[in-house]
């Protein structure tokens, strides 16, 4: 892996593991879009407070050694954009999971209502996180719905209450990818992760 991204604040080196493998797997790898001058440019087209960041290529992505650091049997959840949304199934696959679901995360905005986000058709409201699973690795608890509510964040950052969902269902340990923010409870790997306390 090429980039910022080969060097983890919170692990030095390569990604982390662990003794039997990560049993649940959080990744929000950082996407390269296509579009020029918008906050969605790739690298080097717009930098801007609220979207500039090093992006990863398919090839970069598609080659993480998650299919290695996972455990036999263990869940997967990969964040996504529509727009990224047949290469996100395709990591699925090449890392050694089956796609099982999607998990709806509707955005809401500092009023209340729902977010109006970017897109060349409809504007986005939502963002979709791909659950899945690795040798046959069943729910902790079925009661959870596959959409849930949050309010839209900082650009890129993630929810908390998606997390606490992935806590109920899938067993530890548990690693996040390209995290933003230190999680207790989790692992965390990621270049905008502020580094672990000595």
């Amino acid at each position: 892996m090429s980039g910022e991204w080969g060097l983890p604040m919170t692990r030095p080196g390569a990604m982390p593991e662990t003794r039997g493998g990560w049993r649940t797997i959080a990744a929000d790898p950082p996407w390269r879009y296509q579009d020029r001058n918008t906050r969605l440019a790739p690298d080097g087209q717009k930098r801007t407070a609220r979207g500039g960041y090093s992006t990863m290529t398919a090839a970069e992505i598609l080659a993480l050694p998650i299919a290695e650091i996972a455990a036999p049997r263990a869940h997967l959840y990969l964040w996504t954009t529509d727009a990224h949304l047949p290469l996100a199934l395709e990591c699925i696959n090449a890392w050694g999971f089956d796609w099982k679901r999607s998990i709806v995360w509707v955005k809401r905005g500092t009023s209340g209502k729902l977010a109006f986000g970017a897109g060349h058709y409809y504007r986005t409201a939502h963002e979709l996180c791909l659950f899945a699973t690795r040798g046959g690795l069943q729910a902790q608890t079925r009661s959870l719905r596959t959409v849930f509510e949050a309010p839209r964040r900082a650009h890129s950052e993630k929810p908390a209450e998606l997390y606490r969902m992935a806590e109920l269902v899938s067993p530890g340990p548990r690693l996040e990818l390209f995290a933003r923010a230190l999680r207790p409870g989790w692992t965390t790997w990621g270049l905008e992760c502020p580094e672990v306390a000595a």
